[in-house]
């Protein structure tokens, strides 16, 4: 079992490491909303948004952290946490949740 559990003390905890990206969640959408789909690399995100240079700034700060958009319909943002797993972020889904694999994850709401 990994270091995180479903309970309602981790799932604060987890939120919480997952404020920061708020913010380019934000940006992603801004960038769907003027160009019609996602950027297919998070380096693409165009700069001249309101949001993507805040969204650069935290992705900077932050190690462990992939983005992946491969139709530019959807996007899914992950942080490596650990040896376990990490927290993610998808648009389908439009939650945070924590992944461990494709057997065990659940959602920090």
């Amino acid at each position: 079992m990994g270091f995180y559990q479903d309970t309602p003390w981790h799932k604060a905890c987890l939120r919480r490491l997952c404020a920061p990206y708020q913010v380019v969640i934000l940006a992603l959408e801004e960038h769907r909303k003027s160009h019609g789909k996602y950027p297919p690399q998070f380096e693409a995100l165009d700069p001249s948004l309101a949001h993507s240079q805040q969204a650069f700034a935290a992705m900077k700060r932050r190690e462990g952290f992939s983005y992946q958009s491969e139709d530019g319909t959807n996007f899914r943002i992950f942080k490596k946490l650990n040896s376990d797993g990490g927290v993610a972020y998808s648009n389908q889904t439009s939650e945070w949740f924590y992944w461990m694999n494709d057997d065990v994850s659940w959602p920090l709401n």
